[in-house]
């Protein structure tokens, strides 16, 4: 079931480095190596069940969380509740566009060169931080290839004011009298 045509996807996700199965430290357990390589084979198969069932319009492939349960990814990275208090809510109102009249059904916007790889936002969980980023790369989507780094922007949720790198979050969040 793992086989594919350049040999299982065990291997191919050995040979990237994919699952931090791959890159465990010298110092953990036998038993805890056998138990994370028992995981990953269940998420590889899950991954290509999900493949094989051609339903999507991506693929899922090994990556560095693929020997995680979902319960250890999730507490492992959806924990972060946010730096400041909430924003109070912005009132939109709908609008229209003028002299649109016919619109495609979808839009492949890789062609278009406006999207960027995925981002790994680490355990930060920062959501603004990934919305500025998407709203600058829209900006600059006329250089092919914008990429920005998600973790040197970030937006207060309290003053909405916009903080480039980690240091300036700290040297902010201070200023304000918050601690961490």
């Amino acid at each position: 079931m793992l086989q594919g045509s350049r040999g299982t996807v065990l291997q191919r996700g050995r040979r990237k480095g994919g699952g931090s199965h791959s890159q465990q430290p010298k110092g953990i357990s036998l038993p805890e190596k056998e138990t994370r390589f028992e995981i990953f084979k269940e998420n590889v198969k899950r991954i290509e069940s999900l493949n094989r069932a051609g339903n999507r319009t991506y693929m899922l492939s090994v990556n560095g969380f693929a020997d995680q349960t979902n319960e250890e990814f999730k507490l492992a990275r959806n924990g972060y509740k946010g730096l400041c208090s909430p924003a109070k809510p912005l009132h939109a109102t709908p609008f229209r566009y003028e002299n649109v009249t016919v619109v495609p059904s979808s839009m492949d916007w890789r062609k278009k060169g406006a999207v960027t790889p995925v981002k790994d936002q680490g355990q930060c969980g920062y959501k603004d931080i990934s919305d500025t980023n998407t709203i600058m790369e829209e900006e600059k989507k006329s250089d092919v290839g914008t990429d920005l780094q998600t973790q040197l922007i970030y937006r207060c949720k309290k003053c909405r004011r916009i903080v480039a790198s980690q240091e300036n979050v700290v040297d902010h969040k201070r200023g304000r009298g918050e601690m961490f």
